[in-house]
């Protein structure tokens, strides 16, 4: 049987008001949007993090990540 894989675009978590925290686990990341696509998702990771760069949002340099729904690390804590 073949499972069906999706791909979720990813933001770090920001602690506090802080900066993200892009050294966080994978499990600690928020899903913003899921696809059904990796490229897809690698196209909106594109225009998501530079739209956070003309917002001044993330930091100086917002880095998302899209990764598979079925990616191990994200059933870790």
């Amino acid at each position: 049987m073949l499972a069906m894989v999706g791909w979720y675009l990813m933001l770090p978590p920001v602690h506090g008001g802080a900066q993200p925290d892009t050294q966080a686990p994978i499990s600690e990341w928020r899903v913003f949007r899921r696809f059904g696509s990796a490229a897809a998702c690698r196209e909106w990771k594109l225009k998501l993090e530079s739209r956070a760069r003309k917002a001044g949002k993330y930091g100086p340099r917002p880095d998302f990540m899209c990764v598979a729904s079925d990616d191990s690390r994200l059933k870790e804590k």
